[in-house]
This record gives C-alpha cells, sequence and structure tokens, in this order.
C-alpha cells in the first residue's frame, strides 16, 4: 500500500530519472552546445533535487538549512529559465542578425514590464501562508511564474510568423517550459488564495506537472529533428525583409 511518503519519494525517483535520460540525450546527439544554456539548467536542477531531498530527509521540511538550500535554490532556478527561454528565441532568430538583436532588446524591456506586473499582483494577492518564512517564497514564485508565461506565450503568439519548427529541439524546450510555467502560474495561485489548505494540491501536482514537462523535453530530445546551423530552416522571406530593415535601422 503506498504511503504519502512513499508516492512523494516515488516522484522524485523518476524527476531524477528523467534528468539524466535529458542529459545523456543532449550528450548523446551533441545538444549541449546549441542549447547550452538549457543543458546547463537541466543539470543544476539535477543537482538541487538531490541536495534538496538530502537536506529533507535529513533536517525536515521547516528547518533552517532547508529553508536556505530551498531560497538559494529557487532563486537559481528562476534566473535560469529566463535564459533558457532567451535561448530559444535566439535560437529560432539565428538566421536574422537584425531581428536577433532586436528581440534582445524587446526581451529586456518586455521583462521589466512583466515583472512590474508580476510585483503588482503579488501586492495584490491575500496572504499565501500564515507561515512567515514560506509566504514571501511562495510569493515571489507566483511572480516569477508570471513573468515566465507571459515570455514564453510572446514566442508562440509569433510561432508562425518566426517559422518555428514544429519538430525541433527548439519549439520542445518551449512547449515544455509553457507546460510547467502555466502548471505552476495556477499551483501558486491557488496556494496563495487558499494558502494552508492547497498544500496537499501543491504536494503532488507541482511534482507531477514537472514530471510532464520532463517528458515532453525528453521526448524531443530524442527525437527532435535537428537544425545545422549551417545549414538550417529556409530563410521565411518576410523575416529575411524584416531583417533588412531592422539592419538598417540600427547601423543608422
Amino acid at each position: 500500500m503506498f504511503t504519502q511518503t512513499t508516492l512523494v519519494n516515488l516522484m522524485v525517483l523518476v524527476t531524477l530519472a528523467l534528468q539524466v535520460a535529458i542529459l545523456v540525450g543532449m550528450y548523446k546527439r551533441d545538444l549541449r552546445r546549441e542549447f547550452r544554456v538549457f543543458f546547463t539548467y537541466t543539470s543544476f536542477t539535477l543537482c538541487l533535487a538531490l541536495v534538496e531531498l538530502f537536506f529533507l530527509n535529513s533536517s525536515g521540511y521547516k528547518s533552517k538549512e532547508y529553508f536556505v538550500v530551498y531560497w538559494l535554490g529557487f532563486s537559481v532556478h528562476i534566473t535560469l529559465m529566463f535564459f533558457v527561454i532567451q535561448e530559444v528565441y535566439g535560437n529560432v532568430l539565428h538566421r536574422y542578425e537584425g531581428l536577433r538583436t532586436l528581440s534582445n532588446m524587446i526581451f529586456r524591456w518586455a521583462f521589466m514590464l512583466l515583472v512590474l506586473l508580476a510585483i503588482a499582483a503579488v501586492l495584490s494577492s491575500p496572504p499565501a501562508d500564515r507561515d512567515w518564512v514560506y509566504s514571501p517564497i511562495l510569493k515571489m514564485d507566483h511572480g516569477a511564474r508570471i513573468v515566465e508565461f507571459g515570455l514564453i506565450v510572446l514566442l508562440f503568439a509569433f510561432a508562425r510568423t518566426l517559422a518555428l519548427n514544429l519538430r525541433g529541439c527548439a519549439f520542445g524546450i518551449a512547449v515544455g517550459t509553457c507546460f510547467y510555467c502555466s502548471t505552476e502560474l495556477a499551483v501558486t495561485a491557488l496556494r496563495n488564495h487558499y494558502g494552508n489548505a492547497a498544500v496537499v494540491l501543491d504536494t503532488f501536482a507541482t511534482p507531477l506537472f514537472s514530471i510532464i514537462a520532463l517528458g515532453i523535453w525528453t521526448t524531443y530530445m530524442y527525437r527532435a529533428e535537428r537544425e545545422p546551423f549551417n545549414i538550417g530552416r529556409a530563410v521565411h522571406p518576410q523575416l529575411e525583409e524584416w531583417n533588412r530593415a531592422v539592419l538598417q535601422f540600427l547601423n543608422r
């Protein structure tokens, strides 16, 4: 008979297995050079999961040690996720220097705007938890997911114009990221609204959604089409025209 602890540990083991599978797949297909940030992100989350698991079993959920590890890991995780999304943008626009430069500029401004929106959402949300230690983390997590989800949705909004290959690794990373950010946003919103009443949902839903996202990434790492930079996808006429116009504007 499965207990709550057994089920949680089982989901942790599945998560670790999928993370290892992603790293192995990227190494075998030499994708770690094309998606360096995503490879770093997966490596970090694997190490972080092992460290958190150690302190969780040795010190407990409410311990100071686990809190410090979780908070530091969360900060690095959010930062790496942001750069993963930026790497996807760069990969999609790698043939268009002007659009790539413009996208970096827009990306920074969009990030700043979404940060302001996230802060406003956090300040207007009800108290997330009675525990003052974890309440700020829950609110910060919710605000960060708003930023990430907004950035990845912006990419899908222009997917057709950008001629995004639905079978490419970049698209697979984007799909997994979108699913992960959207589900995390929903879970943290419920946790912020209902407080301790949603702890069980957070405990089981978050690892489950993480497993699904990792499954999407794993599938694409092994089955996605390769798009070498020297061959790549065909040049999109409209994008090429936009690229020339942007280069002329930037070179003034």
